[in-house]
């Protein structure tokens, strides 16, 4: 799990970059506040969704693509999973596969702009 500091940093790069992009995942207020009570696989997730916003809180100047991004990725996915096979998949786990999904589709394809989608 990264430093607590950067999670947190991470979070408001989420809040500021990302949310309503294009879900309505949480509310800014709600989240900032419960931050740290949130499931691992959420933290994790949001860490390397919104590390491509600043390179103090991702591993390298490339975070989105770098070994630690990528690990801490796979991370999330593995407790993402571990929950939608042996339960109990809550509102969280859900958040999380959305942002998820939205940082491999960033990976996919950085440049659609077109798309309304950052």
């Amino acid at each position: 799990m990264p430093q607590w500091d950067k999670i947190s940093s991470a979070a408001d790069l989420y809040l500021t970059y990302l949310n309503c992009q294009p879900l309505p995942l949480f509310s800014p207020q709600y989240l900032t506040e419960t931050l740290a009570s949130r499931d691992d696989e959420l933290l994790l997730s949001i860490f390397v969704a919104a590390a491509r916003f600043s390179p103090l809180v991702g591993a390298a100047s490339d975070p989105i693509s770098s070994p630690a991004g990528e690990e801490i990725a796979n991370d999330a996915t593995k407790l993402v999973m571990r929950k939608v096979s042996q339960g109990p998949v809550e509102l969280s786990t859900i958040q999380s596969l959305c942002i998820l999904s939205l940082r491999e589709f960033n990976r996919k394809y950085p440049d659609h702009s077109s798309l309304g989608i950052t």
